[in-house]
């Protein structure tokens, strides 16, 4: 019996290791999304994270610290959890957060 797996993708948008943060003028209003690797791998970030595909987010596939157990750091324009201790997921620190604000 031929098992069909389909290869896995790993993108840095999906990483534990990612801080994505919409700028605009407020949640219903966002412009962008940017994308920092709080590792420093990849030599695009940050970048403008589009929807679909992109290059820059499949750079993930070339190193081994890829990790997707939880999720990335994602914070809104309104910031509606509150300041960036909120935010953390254990594998960004509240420092690398700030630093992007």
């Amino acid at each position: 019996m031929e098992k069909h797996m389909q290869a896995f993708t790993k993108k840095c948008s999906k990483c534990n290791y990612a801080r994505l943060i919409d700028e605009g003028y407020s949640n219903y209003t966002v412009e962008n999304t940017t994308l920092y690797c709080s590792l420093n791998l990849n030599p695009e970030a940050p970048f403008d994270k589009w929807y679909g595909e992109d290059k820059k987010d499949l750079f993930a596939n070339s190193y081994e610290k890829y990790t997707d157990t939880v999720e990335p750091v994602y914070i809104d324009v309104e910031m509606d959890l509150g300041g960036a201790n909120k935010y953390t997921n254990g594998f960004v620190t509240i420092k690398q957060i700030k630093d992007v604000l």
